[in-house]
């Protein structure tokens, strides 16, 4: 009979135990929205990344090259912008709301990665997005004109740089 009394006891005093520090259920709490959504803004003010479009462009020259060439003369599709980290902060805000959990920095790399991409896309658009373009010289527009492409967007003549891109970017976290 001793023995039932202490299981009994130590059985009490582990529920008082758990009553006193919240309960289990306050243990396995979700985290708040805020808590969720500090880790987010936190990723996105810190990350570190790179694109890389594997191939070669039909020009012959790699469509890494082609970027690097593009951004030198002031075509950066590539641009690390305001608007970019928004955006990317936004979706990743609406993807992870409601989270069981804090998502992890691997995670949100994860979640970002496309989300990256499809943004960046859009500046292949007439308009280009959200960065700013020199204009094309008369001699690129009348090359351009000859073509039969002089309404197309700038650093877009062939397509095939969008296309690759659309494809098989691959957006590389530092």
């Amino acid at each position: 009979m001793a023995e039932l009394r202490d299981v009994f006891r130590d059985a009490q005093a582990l529920v008082e135990g758990l009553a006193a520090s919240g309960g289990p259920s306050a243990q396995a709490r979700p985290p708040t929205q805020s808590a969720i959504d500090a880790a987010i803004s936190a990723f996105t003010r810190t990350w570190r990344w790179r694109v890389s479009v594997p191939g070669t462009h039909p020009s012959g020259i790699t469509y890494d090259q082609l970027l690097i060439y593009l951004e030198g003369a002031g075509f950066d599709f590539l641009a690390e912008t305001v608007q970019l980290r928004q955006a990317v902060n936004r979706d990743l805000r609406v993807a992870f709301r409601g989270a069981r959990s804090i998502p992890d920095t691997p995670t949100l790399r994860r979640a970002a990665a496309p989300l990256m991409a499809e943004f960046m896309e859009l500046r292949f658009n007439k308009g280009n997005g959200d960065i700013s373009m020199p204009r094309l010289a008369p001699p690129t527009l009348r090359a351009k004109a000859r073509k039969g492409r002089a309404g197309y967007p700038i650093g877009v003549d062939s397509g095939a740089l969008r296309a690759r891109f659309s494809r098989v970017a691959q957006i590389i976290f530092l």
